[in-house]
């Protein structure tokens, strides 16, 4: 950041949150990565963060009945629900009690067998194919391996989204599956688990969503045009 006089300054006055820009931001990420190797990183102490913290561990027994209530409206809306992070069976299975049928990123082999067998969509990340494991390291769960089981049907970009055109390739390259089923974990299989039936597969009387790939490597392929609804609504320079 620059101040009105024109110093420049590195702020990380939202805690914790400047590894978190950090992600996609060279600038920030390089700085960051300068202080690591100095041995310490220095976080604004936010008074305010600490008293709103207090505040909702004050108030966490109110969680659990809070996400009963909300679950019944959106049953009673037609509106599907998912969770994100399950660590235990007992999380999933309480998610799914309550009419949550989508198990977002399970972090744990038991969450994710559970998932498996509740038979609930599992959503996984398709970067996690692309990178061939987790960005966690060896205590993340690794995509292509539960896929090869059986254990996740939908695929989401996780932020990095060139992944989720490029991620079916990389299934059907592996042999886990050929294209066509692959390439339902990004578009047949994610709109069913949003209840909408009427996209995601290329047939007659259902909606023209379609995108255009051109191959450019053995892996990776680059978006050049998106229909919608049977209207083009973007069209690289290529076409």
């Amino acid at each position: 950041m620059k101040s009105i006089s024109g110093e420049k300054y590195f702020d990380p006055g939202l805690g914790a949150g400047s590894q978190i820009l950090g992600y996609s931001n060279n600038i920030i990420t390089n700085v960051i990565k300068d202080q690591i190797e100095k041995g310490s990183i220095y976080l604004h102490n936010n008074l305010n963060i600490h008293s709103l913290t207090k505040k909702l561990s004050d108030r966490k027994g109110e969680v659990k009945p809070a996400i009963e209530r909300l679950s019944r409206r959106a049953l009673d809306s037609g509106i599907p629900m998912a969770s994100h992070d399950d660590e235990t069976s007992e999380q999933r299975a309480f998610f799914n009690k309550i009419g949550c049928k989508i198990a977002e990123f399970p972090e744990t082999e038991e969450a994710i067998n559970e998932a498996g067998r509740l038979q609930n969509n599992i959503i996984l990340g398709a970067p996690n194919i692309i990178r061939g494991g987790s960005h966690m390291g060896a205590s993340g769960l690794s995509a292509t391996d539960n896929i090869r089981k059986g254990l996740g049907n939908i695929l989401c970009s996780d932020y990095y989204y060139p992944s989720l055109i490029n991620a079916p390739a990389v299934l059907a390259k592996k042999e886990i599956m050929d294209f066509p089923c692959a390439w339902d974990m990004v578009s047949k299989n994610a709109a069913h688990a949003a209840n909408l039936f009427d996209r995601g597969e290329i047939v007659e009387g259902k909606r023209a969503d379609l995108v255009l790939l051109d191959s450019i490597g053995p892996r990776y392929s680059m978006l050049v045009a998106t229909l919608v609804a049977g209207n083009v609504a973007y069209q690289s320079r290529y076409v």
